[in-house]
């Protein structure tokens, strides 16, 4: 409790109230003393942190009196309620405190850690990703998110008041992995020589994921997809306070049933404060291996004022899919199935938007077929586009 009342606080408090020498303020002091592997606990913390600094150091006094709207001013005496400090030794007065009443401020940092984003707003890559951030960004969070580079893109950059950072995992024109390559996993498949790629991205998203959480004083960390995050997040643990949240999407949950990565899984899901999921189904996958008690159903959402139903329903027959073309999404199936429907219902058509590994595969099987006046591939569309995309169809 006293961790998260350090998080909630802004730094500005601090900085107004108390000169805290020589760390910047004093939650810089409490990191360096309780980030450590766990051998100094709360009153050995205390005693160091009154014998680092000549002047008297803020500690929220948690000890019989749980009030977080107040701060004691103490200095090398024992922890107490009393107006004065008394040594235990002596019995002499060592300070006293100052009661401080200060608010809650409303805006919390979080950073969200994603393999995937859309490369520009608008774009149709991930875009749940970016809805995601702007609804919490409505909410009042100061969101900053960590994705990986591409040839081409900008390290830094600002959108909508979002900060977007890209690391760096390899000379630029080797940073192929994501992005409109359908993703790393189904990809590893295909070419497992990138599997040398994976490398240097796990260690570069590892290294600024912590660099960030560490120096920036987020409140929170957000990992998108369970893997490569699972990897090292033991690691962050170690090194950062800062609690941290799991969401997987299908793929990284399907992986999780497996040995070798359920290893992983097992160990960040209990180092976790919370691992979300979108959907029930995903939910029943993980609670078969994993302990339930972490795991919410909080299913990604939609801007309802831009997905709306048509007045009236529509009369089409055109079969809509959008996402990426990967088994694991069934587009095989319904490939298969649509040309079983195609005799019965001459004018049915089947519109694919998106891209991945199964592209290739997909259009040799619709030449193969004779279907192609049926079918239409798209690899990308403006997703403001795809609302009324969604009303003509079926």
């Amino acid at each position: 409790k006293q961790l998260e009342l350090c998080r909630a606080i802004g730094r500005n408090h601090f900085e107004s109230l108390y000169d805290v020498q020589p760390a910047e303020n004093l939650r810089d002091i409490w990191k360096r003393i309780f980030c450590r592997r766990p051998f100094p606990r709360f009153k050995i913390s205390l005693f160091i942190l009154s014998l680092w600094s000549k002047r008297a150091l803020a500690i929220i006094d948690f000890i019989g009196n749980p009030d977080p709207y107040w701060f004691y001013d103490l200095g090398a005496g024992i922890i107490g309620r009393s107006g004065e400090r008394k040594s235990p030794a002596s019995g002499r007065n060592t300070c006293k405190y100052k009661k401080i009443q200060f608010e809650l401020i409303s805006t919390m940092k979080l950073l969200i850690v994603s393999t995937s984003l859309p490369r520009s707003p608008g774009d149709s890559l991930s875009p749940f990703i970016w809805e995601y951030c702007k609804g919490l960004k409505n909410l009042g969070w100061d969101i900053t998110v960590l994705v990986p580079h591409k040839r081409g893109f900008q390290e830094n950059e600002i959108w909508d008041g979002i900060r977007i950072k890209r690391f760096r995992y390899l000379p630029e024109p080797f940073e192929t992995l994501g992005y409109d390559t359908g993703g790393i996993i189904p990809n590893l498949k295909k070419t497992p020589w990138i599997i040398v790629k994976v490398a240097f991205y796990i260690f570069s998203m590892y290294r600024d994921s912590l660099r960030l959480a560490v120096d920036e004083n987020f409140d929170l960390v957000n990992f998108h997809w369970i893997f490569p995050s699972a990897f090292w997040l033991n690691n962050i643990f170690w090194k950062c306070d800062t609690p941290v949240i799991l969401t997987g999407h299908g793929t990284d949950i399907h992986l999780s049933k497996k040995p070798f990565w359920r290893f992983f899984a097992s160990k960040a899901f209990k180092q976790s404060s919370a691992v979300t999921v979108n959907s029930e189904y995903m939910n029943s996958i993980l609670t078969a291996s994993f302990p339930s008690n972490k795991i919410r159903t909080i299913p990604m959402g939609i801007d309802t004022s831009k997905f709306t139903p048509a007045a009236a329903p529509s009369k089409s027959k055109t079969i809509l899919y959008v996402g990426r073309l990967i088994k694991q999404k069934g587009i095989n199936l319904l490939l298969e199935a649509f040309i079983e429907v195609l005799p019965r219902y001459p004018k049915a058509r089947l519109m694919i938007i998106g891209y991945g590994p199964e592209r290739d595969t997909l259009k040799n099987i619709i030449r193969d077929s004779g279907i192609a006046d049926s079918v239409e591939i798209i690899d990308s569309i403006e997703h403001d586009k795809l609302p009324g995309i969604y009303r003509q169809s079926r």
